[in-house]
């Protein structure tokens, strides 16, 4: 049980650790106009994203009896809440831009779409890291996906000096947790 603690708390500092560090040597890389773009969409994507959480994973997770097939059944619901989401991000992007007063916002959003449909492909299955308390291969996911995230924006942000290393990074995080799963 001790290592469980330590796996979940090393996560906890970390990730947070990694975000942190990050944004400081983003800030060095971009100009503040381009965190400002990033976060209008990043406010349209996690509402929409807050208004459409329907606690699967936790349903899972309480489940004692869950079998092969309610893990399929999630899965198929996440891809489709994916897909779902991911439409509605861009038929509300134009509209986000409008309101903010930036058009920029717009192409970022179309880019940022692709994330929760990235996200429902992840396999469900790594719920199981929770419900076995499998605090080690959680740990292991989590910070591979962060890191992963962490050398392409950093690498985007040198190359591009602008928002879209943030919007690619943002994909990519998505990407890695979708490959690593």
């Amino acid at each position: 049980m001790a290592w469980a603690c330590a796996w979940s708390i090393a996560m906890r500092w970390l990730i947070p650790g990694l975000v942190v560090f990050s944004t400081i040597i983003l800030a060095r890389l971009l100009a503040p106009h381009d965190f400002g773009i990033i976060a209008v969409a990043m406010l349209m994507v996690g509402f929409i994203a807050l208004l459409a959480e329907t606690g699967l994973h936790l349903a899972l997770i309480r489940n004692v009896q869950a079998d092969r097939q309610l893990y399929d059944t999630a899965w198929t619901l996440s891809v489709l809440q994916g897909f779902i989401l991911g439409a509605l991000i861009v038929a509300l992007a134009p509209l986000a831009a409008l309101y903010f007063e930036e058009p920029r916002a717009t192409a970022v959003l179309y880019v940022l779409a692709l994330r929760p449909f990235i996200n429902g492909l992840q396999n469900i299955g790594t719920v199981a890291f929770l419900k076995e308390l499998d605090f080690a291969k959680d740990f292991r996911f989590g910070i591979y996906q962060k890191l992963t995230a962490f050398v392409v924006t950093i690498t985007l942000a040198y190359v591009l000096r602008n928002y879209w290393a943030l919007a690619y990074g943002i994909v990519t995080s998505s990407v890695a947790g979708a490959v690593l799963s």
